[in-house]
């Protein structure tokens, strides 16, 4: 590649070292038999032999070539094979011929449960589906990663057999994740190798070994080529070159470049070039790559600045989560948030702990088929053992005050569902968490411990700017060891989040010591109960004076108050404005299980109400108290207030 680049740029001539390829099968073909059983994930098999050799150290002009590129040399076979990779960029193997069965090679694909000792003397499992060479009674490579060691070349071996094939980029990519054996040759491999340099790449072995290992090449080659790759043509306009880059670049200059590159013109017509892409170009498929092509030779440097640019007269319309993110990423920030972003991956005991329905992490964790490290196998099925995690170092540090909120992916395994990717389930989540004190220390009042009702106040607000219609909370009873007690939020009927305490045995476990609140949502589902009600709606303040209304409610301590003040709001419209608790009482005078809630309601609209409409209101609300909640009315107090 870097010599083709120096032609093309000094519009020298290409020079290749002088190879007699075979020009027919025989006699080696008797020497050797190929089959390739998955012609998917390796296209073309091409072996070569060389007879008589004599395995030593290599010659010095050989050994310095490979040290000035950082290879530290091995033996003559195996330094020539490194040689010609590096000179062409074709991965070569060599097999000792003799320890081959039966000298047959077959290509296929391994079981579950198989596994070769590879040439660093690892006994390594092999996962299903991994390309392996083997002869007639086992295998002895890894395709395209690495040779085993009952095959390779030694002191004592005479007769070699050159390997040179075709692997698919992607198998050999995920077989080299997943073993986590990363090679010269898997390298190569997995950005694509040329489909049509294997015959050369093993003549050009083949010789070398001869030469310095004193063998005799046996005539012929072995090449077994069941999927020939068809490489394509890309048109090429130049007034897309100009247009791309900002300069001119005569046609003829373009066409100079792309034919010193490999590129076969087929067709030559007015403001545009049909190319034939080469075969050791597989990363060139479309027109943008040819005039990168046309840049890289031609000299980013000569590309002059533009004088000017042009701008679309289109001002770009976000996208409504993108505003509501926005809206977040303002209102935390002013009420003391921090944002942070914490690892997705978990180990799969902390994974698993975490993974339950009371934060809304149903379903089996999602592990990583080739995990980093121990203690990032699994992704998160949620957030909060992250923020607990970053919350138990701060405090550790000395941070007191500590709220902070992060948006991120949160996976888990679903079944019976259509989703994105079949069995799995990803959706954006947003968590708020607060523990310690309200505020630092001060030298007048030391500050309160931040509670539940704190953070409450935090979502109720978020919700409020974020337009959320109908968000009611509701007391959730299942038993879990992550909380302390727990709400579920819910608007229009679908449940968009969860907040409560977190159990004290699980802030231990993370060393934190205050109590901790959290809140996390289902960003997803939020935002499209949300995006709906983006557009903000402003309305003057009165000039009229309001009027409020007290009322106290006999309900049973099951009834949650915040479906009690969402009846109030719904029953009270248009004239009703806000509806807030200012007592509990409970007493066993009131009768078993019940309790009193205090509500103070404000009404309002731009003209002065009259006595009768507010009565009218307040009876409606209380009806609708009566029929959805079973509240009785003890008492009311009625103030005006201008």
């Amino acid at each position: 590649g870097v010599a083709r680049d120096i032609a093309a740029c000094r519009d020298l001539p290409l020079r290749r070292p002088e190879v007699a390829l075979p020009a027919s099968p025989v006699p080696a073909e008797h020497a050797v038999s190929v089959a390739i059983d998955c012609p998917r994930k390796c296209r073309r098999y091409a072996a070569m032999l060389v007879l008589d050799i004599t395995v030593e150290e290599s010659p010095l002009w050989l050994k310095q070539r490979l040290r000035a590129i950082g290879l530290r040399p091995i033996n003559n076979v195996v330094d020539v094979t490194n040689f010609v990779m590096h000179e062409c960029g074709q991965p070569l193997h060599a097999f000792d011929y003799d320890a081959i069965t039966d000298h047959t090679i077959i290509v296929r694909e391994s079981k579950e449960g198989e596994a070769i000792t590879t040439l660093d003397g690892r006994r390594r499992p092999l996962p299903a589906g991994t390309v392996l060479i083997c002869d007639a009674a086992r295998p002895v490579a890894i395709g395209g990663i690495m040779g085993g060691e009952n095959s390779e070349v030694s002191r004592r071996t005479t007769r070699i057999l050159i390997e040179s094939a075709y692997f698919d980029p992607s198998t050999t990519r995920r077989s080299a994740r997943m073993l986590g054996l990363a090679t010269d040759a898997s390298y190569r491999f997995e950005r694509g190798v040329d489909a049509d340099g294997q015959i050369w790449a093993a003549a050009r072995a083949a010789a070398l070994i001869a030469e310095v290992a004193r063998g005799t090449v046996v005539d012929g080659v072995v090449d077994v080529h069941p999927k020939p790759m068809t490489m394509p043509a890309v048109a090429l306009r130049h007034s897309r070159i100009e247009k791309v880059l900002g300069t001119e670049i005569a046609k003829p200059e373009a066409r100079r470049i792309l034919t010193a590159l490999g590129f076969e013109i087929v067709r030559d017509g007015p403001g545009r070039l049909q190319c034939q892409v080469p075969t050791y170009r597989p990363d060139v498929v479309q027109e943008i790559d040819l005039v990168e092509e046309v840049a890289r030779i031609h000299g980013f440097d000569k590309i002059p600045l533009p004088k000017g640019t042009q701008l679309p007269g289109v001002a770009p319309h976000p996208r409504p989560e993108d505003v509501l993110r926005a809206e977040v990423y303002g209102l935390l920030g002013g009420r003391g948030y921090r944002e942070i972003y914490t690892n997705s991956l978990l180990p799969k005991d902390e994974a698993e702990r975490f993974c339950d329905p009371v934060l809304a992490a149903r379903g089996p964790v999602v592990e990583t088929l080739n995990a980093v490290s121990q203690s990032m196998t699994t992704l998160r099925p949620t957030l909060v053992p992250g923020v607990l995690q970053a919350m138990g170092y701060n405090q550790n540090r000395g941070q007191e005050v500590l709220r902070f909120y992060e948006f991120g992916h949160v996976f888990h395994r679903v079944q019976g569902k259509v989703t994105f990717i079949p069995g799995f389930s990803e959706y954006d989540a947003l968590i708020l968490m607060i523990s310690g004190p309200l505020g630092p220390t001060e030298w007048g009042e030391k500050p309160r411990e931040s509670d539940f009702f704190d953070l409450k106040g935090d979502v109720e607000t978020l919700l409020e700017v974020l337009r959320v219609p109908a968000v009611r909370t509701e007391p959730c009873y299942e038993r879990t060891t992550l909380t302390r007690f727990h709400v579920l939020l819910r608007s229009d009927g679908a449940e968009i989040g969860r907040m409560g305490r977190m159990d004290d045995a699980v802030c231990a476990a993370y060393d934190i010591k205050a109590p901790v609140f959290f809140a996390e949502f289902n960003w997803t589902r939020l935002v499209l109960h949300a995006k709906d009600q983006v557009a903000r709606r402003h309305s003057p303040f009165s000039r009229h004076p309001v009027v409020t209304r007290d009322i106290s409610l006999v309900v049973d301590r099951a009834v949650p108050a915040g479906a009690i003040q969402a009846t109030i709001q719904k029953a009270g419209q248009p004239l009703l404005q806000r509806a807030t608790v200012f007592d509990l009482y409970s007493d066993s005078k009131l009768g078993r299980n019940k309790r009193t809630l205090a509500f103070s309601m404000r009404f309002g609209a731009q003209r002065t109400l009259r006595d009768k409409e507010v009565e009218s209101a307040v009876g409606a609300i209380v009806r609708a108290l009566t029929a959805e909640h079973g509240a009785v009315l003890r008492g009311s107090v009625a103030q005006v207030a201008a």
